[in-house]
């Protein structure tokens, strides 16, 4: 188990152990009154390598965007991967720390819903040790996807759910967490994923798209991305998106 994923919390939180090491950033050490987290968690199951080239850019593209943003002292990014297996590529540091990363598409099955409960468990404890040392946190949670789950626990989804709902309902917490889903293929397929997460938006990418419109899509996603980040960085009170 993760240790700092222990740290004092109310009765009335949701379990947080994990057995994955995120290595966050420590934020009693910081001299700042507010944060923005930004987590960013890639399916790399080898059904997603006909969209690995132009998703590995817009990832790149952005996490440079963050480290030239004139907010950017304040906004620690995390970034995980998921299909049969759920690695951490970095727990939440501070985003000039962090280095682009490729994520390989050559994965088994898709633990979509496992990996989202682990990393949102990360997300509330992070956001829980904030608090502690006297700091607000916003947090942007952001999964793509292009396929059902078939590989989570059985107790995933409602998880995430429960976590979410958690963030959503404490009155320290509440309107400081924006989700969103990414789903590339059927939309019924990531309704359905979206209601069971309770993930708040949802985007489609049409897999039938030409390579011209597929770029224009991940632009679009990665757009809403990059405007939430602003917003949660210089817009005072709650996360609107």
């Amino acid at each position: 188990m993760e240790s700092d994923n222990n740290a004092s919390l109310s009765q009335s939180m949701p379990d947080l152990n994990t057995h994955l090491s995120f290595g966050n950033t420590d934020v009693t050490n910081l001299d700042m009154e507010e944060i923005v987290n930004v987590t960013i968690l890639v399916d790399t199951s080898g059904s997603m390598s006909s969209h690995a080239a132009e998703l590995n850019q817009q990832i790149s593209d952005f996490i440079k965007w963050m480290q030239d943003f004139h907010q950017a002292p304040k906004l620690f990014l995390s970034l995980g991967r998921f299909d049969s297996d759920i690695e951490v590529l970095t727990g939440f540091q501070q985003v000039n720390n962090v280095k682009t990363r490729v994520f390989p598409t050559d994965g088994g099955s898709t633990k979509l819903y496992e990996g989202c409960s682990e990393f949102v468990k990360n997300v509330v404890a992070q956001q829980q040790r904030a608090l502690g040392a006297g700091i607000l946190s916003k947090s942007i949670f952001f999964v793509i996807t292009d396929g059902e789950d078939n590989a989570s626990k059985a107790t995933s989804a409602s998880e995430v759910k429960q976590l979410i709902n958690f963030i959503q309902s404490d009155e320290a917490t509440m309107n400081t967490f924006a989700s969103a889903l990414v789903g590339i293929g059927n939309r019924n397929e990531f309704e359905h994923a979206q209601q069971e997460m309770g993930i708040q938006k949802l985007f489609v990418i049409d897999p039938s798209l030409s390579e011209k419109e597929n770029k224009k899509a991940f632009k679009e996603v990665f757009g809403w991305l990059s405007a939430s980040v602003s917003s949660a960085s210089t817009q005072p009170g709650a996360l609107v998106f």
